[in-house]
């Protein structure tokens, strides 16, 4: 995957993500928001590729957030600035344990998985994890049967200039 590298406002990066899910958010009664510190420095990343991945995890934390639930963002940068965590959480259906390891995962066709029975081939969840690991980041899903998931994205940071 050839990326792209631009410097990027983490704000603006959220800002258009939350744009583009808003009218899901909005026919489910979804409470969409940010929690993001003051003043982030820019970012360097291929912003198209991060938005479709962040697009990607907002998709789905509506998906399988009932109604009147809540999705957010948080971003924690690295006390030591060389990463910054983006955590996409939900109060959704939750994931059960046992399917975890598995999200990742190319699925088989006859997989009887969570995500075959709720009905997601899983194609999305790899294609994050590509886009992520193409920039030397990583990708961790927590998740609670009936409270909800956690799907944090790690991504190098380094302060312009260095």
């Amino acid at each position: 995957m050839e990326l792209q590298l631009a410097s990027t406002s983490i704000q603006e990066l959220c800002d258009s993500c939350f744009n583009f899910i808003k009218p899901l958010a909005l026919q489910k009664n979804i409470q969409l928001s940010i929690q993001l510190p003051e003043e982030l420095p820019l970012i360097q990343v291929d912003e198209e590729r991060i938005r479709e991945a962040f697009i990607n995890l907002l998709s789905n934390a509506v998906k399988y957030t009932p109604e009147g639930g809540k999705v957010w963002i948080e971003i924690l940068p690295h006390p030591t600035n060389q990463h910054i965590f983006f955590s996409i959480v939900d109060t959704g259906i939750g994931i059960p344990s046992d399917d975890l390891f598995q999200l990742f995962q190319p699925l088989d066709s006859d997989e009887s998985s969570y995500t075959r029975r709720s009905g997601n081939t899983g194609s999305g969840l790899l294609t994050v994890q590509k886009i992520v690991e193409s920039h030397g980041g990583s990708v961790h899903a927590e998740s609670q049967l009936g409270k909800g998931s956690r799907f944090t994205i790690k991504l190098p940071w380094k302060k312009m200039g260095e």
